[in-house]
């Protein structure tokens, strides 16, 4: 068990951190942040269906990841409006089913897994398909690396040169969704941000060229999971909540030392 848990936490992060800098480059946040809620949703419904959550949450967030991806060109001036329509829905249909499952199936542990994560509901099956995700991310950013960085660079420019930006849009968004799903187990729903955008963000305020980045955001990401399941399972703490505060903590003393170190070059000058 200890075994998958550290590998799901390690592929896991290294997909949400390396996805959410794609997301926050192309401007897919608000869209993932609903994708995210629709994912808690599914799996918060299987609690009072007695289905099982991650296949619930995948069915979910992959069908809102493929329909805001279709509708993000079409009514790009709306989609916000549309994105917090959806999350507020989704939230409310989270918090109803979590209120219903504790009355009717008494699940509170399941609860707690939806919530802020469990090493527990880590288990060989779903460590397979989050390596089966991954390795999909991977071949799918070496086969298109050129379109990619067209999109990541300029949308309208990428379009001009007749790259399909809607399909790897709709891509982005649902490796996202699969990843987020399978990672809501382990860090919980309301928790999963920490990993999709603190080491992106990192990454920004530390100025750090796209080759630099897309090294050093993966790498913090795992880290952090990492060092944040190591400390949940020495304090028996709520992995989640472990892992968030790790990755906020450590990124703050990071940054907080790259702007000393800054200002004590600057002096020096």
């Amino acid at each position: 068990m200890i075994i998958e848990a550290v590998l799901s936490s390690i592929i896991g992060a290294y997909l949400c951190s390396i996805l959410g800098y794609y997301i926050s480059r192309i401007g897919l946040s608000t869209l993932v942040f609903t994708i995210a809620h629709a994912a808690l949703a599914g799996a918060a419904t299987a609690l009072v269906l007695g289905l099982d959550m991650t296949c619930l949450a995948i069915v979910f967030s992959i069908t809102t990841a493929f329909t805001l991806g279709l509708l993000y060109n079409k009514l790009s001036h709306t989609i916000d409006s549309i994105c917090m329509t959806l999350f507020s829905f989704f939230n409310a249909v989270a918090l109803l089913a979590i209120y219903y499952s504790n009355t009717i199936v008494l699940a509170t542990a399941s609860i707690s897994a939806v919530l802020w994560g469990s090493v527990l509901a880590v288990t060989l099956d779903k460590l397979v398909v989050l390596i089966g995700v991954a390795a999909l991310y991977i071949v799918y950013t070496i086969a298109y690396r050129k379109h990619i960085d067209s999109l990541l660079f300029d949308k309208k420019l990428a379009e001009a040169e007749g790259i399909n930006t809607r399909l790897h849009t709709i891509i982005l968004l649902v490796i996202a969704s699969a990843s987020i799903s399978i990672v809501l187990r382990i860090i919980g729903g309301f928790l999963v941000f920490t990993l999709l955008y603190i080491p992106s963000a990192l990454a920004s305020t530390l100025e750090l060229n796209t080759r630099q980045q897309h090294i050093a955001i993966p790498v913090f990401g795992s880290a952090s999971a990492i060092t944040g399941l190591w400390i949940s399972l020495l304090l028996d703490l709520p992995v989640g909540v472990s892992i968030a505060l790790t990755t906020v903590l450590m990124a703050a003393v990071i940054a907080t030392t790259r702007i000393i170190a800054v200002k004590i070059m600057y002096e020096k000058q």
